[in-house]
């Protein structure tokens, strides 16, 4: 079938919203193409993007569930209006069906019936097209996507460095294990702990000052470091008082390389901190995916749970930097009551 816009369409017809543009920046706005995704974009009352939300979506998720953790992860940003999507597979041969459409309807229902958040548009896309609830399935045809450079979104993001990979399971790929390589060796038990704590805090700091990515024993080393709250934290605190985007991130390029081959057993640690390393270098999807391995591996992690309701929250990195400001180094390396989790 032709794929071209109709005046058939209620949707352009009536309200003459074209919510193609937006859409095309979607992937620029997470990070990757989301496939069989519903999106939750939020817009201020100027029309700005305040917040992007995607969730796996299926036929029998509950549209009140759903709408109860839009407005939850929404709260601390007010929005004035929302978008819903539902994107679909790239070689999807339907774009939309009256399941997804009724779904979406009871999903905008509970939105704009909870303390009347309404809804700009809602409707289905995949890479090429788009068709709002209001066309009928069988007689308009869906909206072909606009090109890139036609998205003012879009470009706006292009130019702020924004470039999306081609799915989230290339992302996931940078920190899955790998068996092929085989695990990193075993880190000796230290005799003096507190000795071995002020070492890994210099020696990982100073890891932290080079390109060049470590040979085994110094990425265990690294790992097991990262592992002990006290040193964590210690070298946590001393990156966010020096604000070194750099550093950041090869902190993240070091985690991700020890994620592929850590043991069971330092894998939350490491990926909670990869995770904030992430958030830190404003990449919400990398950042997503390690916490979502940290608390698959530990749902108790203490820091994989509280960077998981900062992300759902929508707090910007800089909320990091007011933390540990009320923190002092002795804090941090001591503990402030003698050694407990942080």
């Amino acid at each position: 079938m032709a794929i071209h816009d109709t005046d058939r369409c209620p949707h352009t017809r009536l309200s003459g919203y074209d919510p193609g543009p937006l859409i095309v920046a979607v992937p620029f706005l997470l990070g990757f193409y989301p496939d069989n995704s519903l999106v939750v974009v939020l817009l201020d009352e100027s029309d700005r993007i305040v917040l992007t939300i995607r969730m796996d979506w299926k036929p029998e998720s509950d549209p009140q569930h759903i709408a109860a953790v839009v407005r939850q992860r929404s709260a601390a940003v007010a929005p004035t209006s929302v978008m819903l999507i539902a994107t679909m597979p790239a070689d999807s041969s339907r774009l939309a069906t009256d399941e997804v459409n009724d779904w979406l309807v009871a999903l905008a229902a509970e939105l704009t019936g909870h303390k009347s958040l309404p809804v700009r548009w809602l409707g289905c896309a995949n890479r090429e097209v788009w068709s709002g609830t209001s066309c009928s399935v069988t007689e308009c045809s869906p909206h072909q996507l606009p090109d890139i450079a036609d998205s003012e979104p879009a470009m706006q993001l292009i130019a702020a460095g924004a470039a999306p990979v081609g799915s989230r399971q290339e992302v996931l790929a940078e920190i899955a294990a790998n068996p092929c390589t085989g695990q990193l060796p075993p880190v000796p038990r230290p005799e003096n702990l507190e000795l071995w704590r002020d070492q890994a805090v210099y020696r990982i700091l100073d890891l932290l000052e080079s390109e060049s990515l470590p040979d085994d024993s110094i990425l265990s080393f690294f790992a097991s470091g990262i592992s002990d709250i006290r040193v964590r934290d210690t070298v946590l605190w001393q990156l966010t008082r020096h604000r070194d985007t750099a550093a950041w991130g090869r902190l993240w390029r070091f985690s991700s390389a020890v994620l592929r081959r850590a043991p069971d057993h330092r894998v939350a640690a490491v990926a909670a901190v990869a995770g904030l390393a992430a958030w830190q270098l404003g990449d919400g999807l990398r950042a997503g995916a390690a916490i979502e391995l940290a608390l698959t591996n530990d749902n108790q992690h203490s820091l994989a749970n509280l960077l998981r309701r900062v992300l759902d929250s929508g707090l910007p990195p800089r909320v990091w930097h007011q933390v540990m400001g009320e923190l002092s180094e002795s804090d941090c390396r001591r503990g402030r009551d003698q050694g407990g989790a942080a």
